[in-house]
């Protein structure tokens, strides 16, 4: 493992990490619970060892609980902090081959978890849940002395109108961080034939299932193209990366017009992208969904 412990290097303090509690967890709140599968044509590190990704939003402050078990292989799990950074890292955990953390959120955003095996040769089923401290009742009730301007709003149940609306995608304002490709994605409804995987190592994968397995079509690699080249190309787009065989403008060049955590417009620059032409202009136009863990 010691090849994504570099590449996501960063102080780890243990002040954020707390012991486990078996009394509390029983009171935690779920924010996640997922059943998967890693297998043979999953994403893999640098050490050849398989991983899944998965997000979750949370608050500054926030105790959550994170726990990767599996009866299959060595269970390993790192949390990101919204910024990339490491933030902790469990292989065992009470003498089992199950991995947790129980962390303090240092912001609020949006963390990924790595569902990662030890070694190279682990693979099969597991589950990975997320659970939420409750939090301290006297902490949250307002100060009698608090203004109306310095009370906070409480955060009401989103209706099922502002979920969509925030599934949709929104107008972007700057350059588009390329960070939030990091995952598995498809045309709208393609998740189970076809998939475009960006790895967080800046690996590019086209998935395809076939036969019911899922086998690489294409690997190359990804990433934003420096902003010397964006001046010089002229791009005025809120942002740019090249997907191809080698880091540089003459592979393919995509330019992105939105990106969120559910859903990318973008479209193919055909004048910057080497030997790729359509016979229809608006066919260089796409938009793709992220798609669930496999």
């Amino acid at each position: 493992m010691q090849s994504l412990k570099l590449a996501l290097s960063g102080a780890l303090s243990l002040g954020c990490l707390v012991a486990l509690s078996p009394t509390s967890l029983a009171q935690n709140t779920a924010i996640l619970s997922e059943q998967g599968q890693l297998e043979a044509n999953d994403n893999r590190l640098d050490d050849n060892s398989l991983y899944d990704l998965y997000r979750f939003t949370g608050e500054a402050g926030q105790q959550v609980t994170i726990t990767l078990s599996s009866p299959d292989f060595d269970a390993y799990l790192f949390l990101v902090d919204p910024d990339g950074n490491k933030l902790a890292e469990n292989d065992d955990i009470d003498g089992s081959t199950d991995a947790s953390l129980t962390v303090n959120l240092p912001v609020s955003g949006e963390y990924m978890i790595v569902a990662n095996s030890y070694d190279a040769a682990g693979f099969g089923a597991y589950t990975v849940t997320v659970t939420a401290a409750p939090t301290d009742p006297i902490a949250t009730e307002p100060d009698p002395e608090a203004t109306s301007e310095t009370t906070p709003e409480p955060n009401p149940e989103p209706s099922p109108e502002i979920e969509a609306e925030a599934e949709t995608v929104a107008e972007t304002e700057g350059e588009v961080d390329p960070a939030l490709l990091v995952g598995e994605w498809s045309a709208p409804g393609e998740c189970d034939r076809s998939r475009y995987v960006f790895t967080q190592d800046g690996d590019y994968l086209w998935m395809r299932n076939l036969d019911s397995s899922w086998q690489t079509a294409y690997k190359g690699i990804y990433g934003p193209l420096s902003p010397e080249k964006i001046t010089e190309f002229g791009i005025t787009s809120p942002g740019a990366i090249y997907v191809g065989d080698h880091p540089n403008a003459g592979s393919y060049t995509i330019e992105i017009l939105a990106l969120n955590e559910q859903q990318y417009d973008g479209f193919w620059n055909v004048q910057l992208s080497e030997g790729l032409s359509f016979d229809n202009p608006d066919d260089a136009y796409f938009s793709y969904e992220r798609c669930p863990a496999r």
